[in-house]
């Protein structure tokens, strides 16, 4: 797939939230206690971004401590503001009250901890992905435009979850805390009208952008054909714009996968490079105020899956069971810096 190289200029004057996603304390190589410091984390989100910037990682009770003693106070050192991922299921009950009540009480927790501390704008992210987890697998090739795509069932016990981490943000949090409800992107649109008809409150609608998916504003897979203009629509439901994941599909990864070849660190960079400049180059009305790239760190530990090979920074181990460590930076890192610092790419 090929993109226009649009001048890089244009993110920086119209995108005004750029970010990087972590999964701090949960996932090699982000736990700190296996060698990677939470301040070795920052400091690289630090650089990547520049003061301003954003990071976007799941924070749940359990996290809180470590969050107040360690990851909040490197983030205000570093002038950089958190997008809170707030997950929770339980897969031993299907009982819709009882998921959305503990839904709702982690929520609460989060909120009122990270609202109660942190400054500035406080956003919070209701899960992941859901849609996707609700889409009908029946073999008819469904793009998720329309409800009928959705499985009931499904949605059923997401949209209990949903509504209780909504309801639990506003207990924590109140009126100041801003919602994001995100898809897996593309052509997703059906999942947004499934959360209109529950009446879930939300203030940004988040989607999922990967290579394959074309550019935002000139996709294809809508029944009516041609070039269809997602950025358009998701300005047409009123809400605040943001992308919270966005790269090359599989990163720098050279393995394959579907229709498309991975080309390496190379091919990242260019076509993660290509997907932020159209972002940034999207008329009033439709502009996108977050952009959040998927991840700083390449997880080893996924290999053989190209899963492995999303980060802008490699890492490895001096030995096979020992301590995590930072490697060099890949090409995308610095397309991402210039991209986020606002000077071009040359």
């Amino acid at each position: 797939m090929s993109f226009v190289v649009l001048p890089s200029a244009l993110v920086a004057a119209s995108v005004a939230v750029r970010g990087v996603q972590l999964h701090w304390g949960r996932q090699a190589p982000y736990k700190p206690s296996e060698g990677i410091s939470t301040a070795q984390q920052l400091d690289l989100a630090h650089d990547l971004l520049g003061p301003g910037g954003w990071v976007r990682t799941a924070i749940s009770s359990d996290q809180l401590a470590d969050w107040r003693s360690e990851l909040q106070p490197a983030l205000e050192g570093r002038s950089l503001s958190l997008l809170a991922l707030l997950n929770h299921d339980n897969a031993s009950t299907d009982d819709p009250a009882q998921l959305h009540a503990e839904a709702r009480a982690e929520a609460r927790n989060v909120s009122n901890a990270v609202c109660g501390i942190a400054a500035g704008r406080h956003v919070f992210e209701l899960s992941n992905e859901l849609d996707l987890k609700c889409m009908k697998h029946d073999g008819i090739g469904r793009n998720g435009m329309v409800v009928d795509d959705y499985n009931q069932t499904a949605w059923r016990r997401y949209r209990a979850i949903l509504s209780g981490l909504a309801a639990g943000v506003a207990d924590g949090c109140g009126a100041r805390a801003e919602r994001v409800i995100n898809t897996g992107g593309w052509l997703h649109f059906g999942f947004l009208e499934l959360l209109r008809q529950a009446a879930i409150p939300y203030e940004i609608v988040a989607w999922h952008w990967y290579s394959e998916m074309g550019l935002i504003n000139c996709t294809s897979g809508s029944a009516a054909g041609g070039c269809f203009d997602v950025a358009a629509r998701l300005a047409s439901y009123n809400r605040t714009i943001w992308v919270t994941e966005t790269d090359r599909r599989f990163g720098s990864s050279n393995k394959t996968s579907g229709n498309e070849t991975r080309g390496g660190e190379l091919q990242q960079a260019r076509v993660l490079g290509g997907l932020l400049d159209n972002f940034g180059a999207l008329p009033t009305g439709r502009r996108l105020e977050a952009v959040f790239v998927y991840e700083a760190l390449d997880q080893p530990q996924l290999e053989p899956s190209p899963e492995a090979e999303y980060g802008l920074q490699r890492v490895g181990r001096a030995a096979p069971a020992g301590p995590w460590a930072l490697g060099e930076p890949k090409r995308a890192f610095e397309t991402v810096r210039q991209w986020a610092r606002g000077t071009g790419r040359g």
